[in-house]
């Protein structure tokens, strides 16, 4: 499923330099759901009326932030030859937001991380690693021309997510780049799992289980369990809407995907993506588990609005999870 701001497409920027500062607010946003609310969510009973309702408003309201123009920030007009003055619009697809702490490096600190970089190139090197091809000379000119830009549509974005240490991804970006900013939720991360509802009562051993346990506990105050869609510009937003595709994409129903993507999803439904060994966090550790989207369509989905539980692939023009070497 996938849920655009209207910017050109997805967000109406409207900014002119002549507009009273009345004329925008300097920040807005639906009421969030606590932590009981989105387990009400997860659950196969009918929503109470006053969920329903309060469902319907997240998923149709965007939050708006002008923090940036109040505080004096403006455009910077692109003067390019040859044309008259341009807009420079970015997409990227920021995969949650899980090498947030990267690229605040990149956007505030270039040359520290370039020698990061360089570091950890070379360290791979020296451990046997495999080392992709990078015009390295060319990437601090392409991070310029990046921060050049005065849109940035952003999809795939978390906001009070555990995988993302329940960062609000969109507002940082805004901060730090001091960028206006408007967001729109595109589903509800639900999941047992997700929510650290789980049992994990599947014939585990009881030190396993207790592991799996402790690993999906959340912070019950911090968990807003929201993946979404942004807009970032150095313009001022005088009006975003959010609209919601009903139907669309049916993630699990798609005929036309290969063998090999009917396979995965196939597993997910099975044993869940967020139970995807990724890495190893100590030496002393057996494994971790890294906690991603699970895909387990709950029993009464039918009932449910599609942001809840029609999990689709959005589109991805640009931009993958950040690897450095």
């Amino acid at each position: 499923m996938w849920v655009p701001l209207l910017a050109g497409v997805y967000l109406a920027v409207v900014g002119i330099a002549s507009l009273q500062a009345q004329d925008y607010v300097r920040r807005s946003q639906p009421q969030l759901f606590s932590y009981d609310e989105l387990v009400q969510l997860s659950l196969t009973q009918e929503l109470s009326p006053e969920l329903s309702e309060k469902l319907r408003t997240v998923t149709t309201t965007p939050s708006i932030n002008n923090e940036a123009y109040f505080r004096g920030s403006g455009a910077r007009p692109l003067e390019v030859s040859g044309l008259s003055p341009a807009l420079r619009v970015a997409f990227w697809n920021i995969e949650r937001g899980l090498e947030l702490d990267n690229i605040q490096l990149f956007l505030t600190d270039k040359d520290r991380f370039m020698a990061k970089v360089a570091a950890e190139r070379k360290h791979a090197k020296e451990t046997g690693k495999r080392i992709r091809q990078v015009h390295m000379e060319k990437i601090p000119e392409e991070i310029e021309t990046l921060k050049s830009a005065d849109v940035w549509i952003m999809n795939e974005v978390d906001w009070g997510v555990k995988r993302t240490e329940y960062r609000e991804v969109i507002r940082e970006l805004g901060e730090t780049l001091n960028m206006n900013w408007a967001y729109g939720v595109e589903f509800i991360e639900v999941d047992s799992k997700q929510l650290g509802t789980d049992t994990f009562d599947y014939g585990e051993k009881e030190q396993a289980r207790q592991q799996l346990l402790e690993m999906f506990k959340v912070d019950k105050d911090k968990v807003r369990a929201l993946h979404g869609n942004a807009v970032l510009s150095r313009y001022p937003i005088r009006s975003a809407r959010l609209v919601p595709f009903t139907i669309g994409y049916d993630w699990f129903k798609e005929s036309k995907m290969r063998p090999l993507e009917k396979g995965k999803r196939k597993a997910a439904v099975l044993i869940g993506e967020d139970l995807l060994r990724e890495r190893c966090a100590a030496a002393s550790e057996r494994h971790c588990l890294s906690i991603s989207t699970c895909r387990k369509r709950p029993a009464n989905a039918s009932r449910l609005p599609p942001p809840i539980w029609r999990i689709g692939q959005s589109p991805r023009f640009a931009g993958r999870r950040w690897k450095n070497y």
